[in-house]
């Protein structure tokens, strides 16, 4: 298909028109804090935050849980300790990671299908052009 091959990256025309809106890069993070019409996301630009802040706040809560279970000296408290909450702890990892992948292919998505738009919104619109010319 024609439609995949203007997806190319290459470099921009002088001479064309200004891109849409939405392959406008922002300039800074609080550009697109302050983009009531939304049409740049700022999630993927800090998911990696907030997965490093869950990571903290699991391991901590695994870290509390190991050292509650295994200080009150019961075999069965400590067998639990070392073994469920590792494991729970992984498996919560695992869930957030997942939940994060989630969204920032959501947002890809939305990003790819805007991409695709305006390069079909290009093409039929350069397609016009040259018939008109004609």
């Amino acid at each position: 298909m024609d439609l995949y091959k203007d997806l190319a990256f290459r470099t921009p025309d002088p001479t064309s028109p200004t891109p849409p809106a939405s392959q406008q890069p922002t300039s800074t993070f609080g550009a697109g804090l302050f983009d009531f019409s939304f049409t740049h996301f700022i999630t993927l630009k800090f998911i990696s935050a907030i997965y490093a802040v869950n990571l903290v706040v699991i391991g901590l809560i695994g870290v509390v849980s190991l050292i509650a279970l295994v200080s009150r000296g019961d075999g069965t408290d400590i067998l639990a300790g070392l073994i469920v909450v590792p494991l729970l702890t992984l498996l919560w990892i695992i869930v957030v990671r997942l939940i994060l992948e989630v969204i920032a292919v959501i947002f890809r998505i939305g990003e790819n299908t805007t991409r695709i738009a305006d390069a079909e919104e290009a093409r039929t619109s350069e397609e016009a052009r040259t018939s008109a010319v004609e």
